[in-house]
C-alpha cells in the first residue's frame, strides 16, 4: 500500500537504487497484511525495518513492530486477524491527534484522475504525442459498464477545430486502493 520515496528520504532510499525511487514496504499493493506476515518470517523488504534506515537511525518500523516483543505483530500476520485489528490500531493512531488540532474532511478519490501526462514533440518538431494514463474508479460503478475513456482535445480557447480531436484509451488493468478499486486505461 505503500513505500519511501528517495526524494523525500535519500538516506532511507537512495536516490537510483529503486524502480522509480521508491522501494515498496511489501510485496503487494493491496491493505493487508503481508507486511506483517513478510516481517515475521523474516523476509520483508520494508525500508524502515533495515538496510540505510540503520545507518542514519530512521528504522521506525522495526522499533514500533518489536516494541511489544512482535505479540502483535504476530498475530496480525494472519489476515482475518489484520482485518479484525486494523481499525482499533488505526483510531488509536487518530486519536493520538492533541486536542484542540481540528482535523480536515476526509480525502475523497476522484472518480477519474489523468496521471503521468506528457506531451512530446517528434518527427523533428512536427508532430506532438499524447501520453499517459487515465484512471477510472469503479468502486460505485462497475468496469464492465465502461467500455472505453476517450479524452476530447480542446484548444486554449475552449475549441476543437483540430481535425480529430479525440483521443482513446486502452485498457491498461486494474488497480485497488485501501477502500476503492479503479480501471486504468492508457494512451
Amino acid at each position: 500500500m505503500g513505500g519511501v520515496h528517495a526524494a523525500n528520504f535519500p538516506q532511507i532510499v537512495p536516490v537510483g537504487s529503486k524502480p522509480n525511487n521508491v522501494q515498496d514496504f511489501d510485496t503487494t499493493v493491496a491493505f493487508d497484511s503481508t507486511i506483517a506476515s513478510q516481517y515475521i518470517a523474516g523476509t520483508s523488504a520494508d525500508p524502515l525495518l533495515s538496510g540505510p534506515c540503520q545507518t542514519s537511525g530512521r528504522c521506525s518500523d522495526q522499533q514500533v513492530f518489536g516494541g511489544d516483543l512482535n505479540v502483535t505483530m504476530t498475530q496480525m500476520a494472519n489476515p482475518a486477524t489484520f482485518a479484525s485489528m486494523c481499525p482499533t490500531v488505526l483510531q488509536k493512531m487518530i486519536e493520538v491527534v492533541p486536542s484542540g488540532v481540528v482535523l480536515t474532511d476526509p480525502i475523497v478519490p476522484y472518480d477519474i484522475k489523468p496521471n503521468v501526462l506528457q506531451l512530446t514533440l517528434q518527427g523533428g518538431a512536427t508532430n506532438i504525442l499524447f501520453s499517459g494514463e487515465i484512471r477510472v474508479r469503479t468502486t460505485i460503478r462497475p468496469a464492465s459498464q465502461i467500455a472505453s475513456v476517450q479524452l476530447v482535445y480542446k484548444d486554449r480557447t475552449g475549441g476543437s477545430a483540430c481535425g480529430g480531436c479525440t483521443i482513446t484509451t486502452q485498457s491498461k488493468g486494474t488497480a485497488a486502493g485501501f477502500d476503492d478499486t479503479y480501471m486504468v486505461g492508457a494512451s
